[in-house]
């Protein structure tokens, strides 16, 4: 996996779990590093997937125009607003679903509802975890992350007690300095950025798509090397 460089075998939750691999780039990731619902994860799986990066249109195979570009929640195929029919006339707020989807019986109710009983089983398990690590505690020594807000060729700093001066300058390190100011703006900090969804920075701060999709794919590795430290 691209995010976490584990396998099939073992994803970063210890279990094991199949990998998406682009069928353009050969890039491959786990369904849960990218933050699928099980109904994502599962159509996913069924058809031909496409990372971020090569992305294009089911419908005309064409990856311009990217601010017309929707990403089905059901399929994650994408779909220009009026190449998908019917032809989508208002960008959907939140998530969205396409009309194959649809039609086989996928929901954005459902995808909701996977998306909060997935909440509820990871703080459940989030509390486990940590009982179990209070009262065995581990005898390696933990892994440490460097905290400097700027990327040092693919190492992944430990965004927790970021401030939101230190998350506008990481956003700006990897390429994006003017959509860094949508970050100081909504009053993204450190703690708020490992907390956000795909749909919170495709959607939540208002940014063109292109660098939208680019920027989440800095977020999730920034999530994910937090993780490795817990």
């Amino acid at each position: 996996c691209d995010f976490c460089n584990l396998t099939v075998e073992s994803n970063k939750n210890g279990v094991p779990e199949v990998l998406l691999i682009c069928k353009d780039c050969n890039a491959k990731a786990h369904p849960s590093c990218m933050d699928y619902s099980e109904e994502l994860s599962r159509r996913a799986c069924q058809s031909q997937w496409q990372c971020i990066d090569c992305k294009t249109c089911y419908m005309c195979d064409e990856s311009g125009e990217p601010d017309l570009m929707l990403f089905c929640d059901g399929c994650d195929k994408g779909y220009h607003m009026n190449c998908h029919q019917p032809p989508v006339s208002d960008k959907p707020l939140g998530k969205w679903v396409c009309s194959e989807c649809e039609i086989e019986g996928v929901s954005v109710e459902i995808l909701e509802l996977q998306d909060r009983m997935r909440t509820n089983n990871s703080l459940h398990n989030d509390c486990s975890i940590k009982f179990c690590r209070l009262a065995n505690p581990p005898l390696l020594k933990p892994k440490v992350l460097s905290r400097d807000p700027r990327l040092d060729g693919t190492f992944y700093p430990d965004a927790s007690e970021w401030t939101i001066d230190d998350v506008v300058t990481f956003i700006s390190s990897v390429g994006f300095t003017e959509q860094s100011e949508a970050f100081k703006e909504q009053e993204i900090d450190g703690k708020s950025l490992l907390l956000m969804k795909r749909s919170d920075v495709l959607i939540g701060l208002s940014l063109k798509l292109g660098p939208a999709l680019k920027i989440y794919k800095h977020v999730q590795k920034l999530q994910t090397a937090s993780e490795d430290i817990r």
